[in-house]
């Protein structure tokens, strides 16, 4: 077609299907035909803003497909496997991190203030850690397993440690029982098993009567009615006795044991003691 000025142009009235651009001159539309606009393997479809685009690839963010591959709604959440994201990035399905770095993959927690959550939103559900292929930790609701053992008498469910303040009685009184400042304890429990040392200081050993125990501790033993032995040491100073004292749990109690020559046990009481005694020792035993 011969080159042509816009008002040379003939006036269009209605259009005729051929590849062409509407232009104005003056108020009068007229149209300028252009050869091969849609070529092959170009655009096609409809109409671009309707139809389909077919035989297309780009560098973006899209499946080529008729389906949503990822949601981003006005909240700015992203949605990878749902079209409604309830957070900044929402994953129905399972998701693999890997890195060529020295660090491997990792997730970060980077601000001034929370921490990072991980969930299992089912009351039944699990937690697992692997190197490789091989469990090496796994969080139940039963507690913490380890190297693939998933019994939940095994389940390690619980962690502590802290102070404590042991005290001491006389036939289950204290009457006028007076400590130092440095009379203190400390305590570690994992799992069922307790440990703890302490050091009582009296400045006033008081008025009550009967024998001897350690009280405050943080657990109960196992089997109070029993008294079962706990397995620890014990010093004291200004304490009279004929051999080593020995330790028997009873509830949240330590009974003071003389332990004879013969093995038998008699209870060390408020006459071993004077207004300046004092006992150390560490202890464990097994909680109830």
């Amino acid at each position: 077609m011969a080159d042509k000025k816009i008002s040379e142009l003939t006036e269009l009235t209605t259009p005729d299907g051929t590849e062409e651009l509407v232009v104005n001159d003056s108020g009068v539309s007229k149209k300028v035909q252009i050869d091969n606009l849609i070529a092959d393997n170009g655009l096609s479809g409809d109409k671009i803003d309707g139809g389909t685009i077919s035989n297309f690839t780009s560098t973006g963010i899209d499946d080529n497909a008729t389906s949503t591959a990822i949601t981003i709604d006005a909240s700015e959440n992203v949605g990878i496997g749902t079209s409604s994201p309830s957070q900044k990035l929402d994953v129905n399905g399972t998701i693999i991190a890997s890195s060529t770095s020295s660090q491997g993959a990792r997730i970060e927690r980077n601000g001034t203030t929370g921490g990072a959550n991980f969930d299992s939103v089912l009351a039944s559900g699990s937690l697992h850690f692997r190197t490789g292929t091989t469990e090496r930790m796994r969080v139940t609701a039963n507690g913490l397993t380890f190297n693939g053992d998933t019994a939940a008498a095994n389940a390690l469910d619980d962690y502590e440690e802290g102070t404590w303040t042991p005290a001491v009685t006389f036939g289950g009184a204290a009457s006028g029982v007076g400590y130092t400042a440095n009379t203190n304890g400390r305590y570690v429990k994992v799992g069922g098993v307790v440990y703890v040392s302490g050091c009582l200081f009296l400045n006033n050993k008081g008025s009550s009567t009967g024998s001897a125990s350690i009280t405050g501790l943080p657990f109960a033993h196992l089997n109070s009615s029993e008294g079962t032995k706990g397995s620890g040491s014990i010093g004291q100073t200004n304490i009279s006795f004929t051999a080593f004292p020995s330790i028997l749990g009873s509830a949240s109690v330590l009974s003071l044991f003389d332990t004879a020559a013969d093995g038998t046990l008699a209870a060390i009481d408020n006459s071993n003691f004077a207004n300046d005694s004092s006992v150390y020792f560490n202890v464990t035993y097994p909680a109830s």
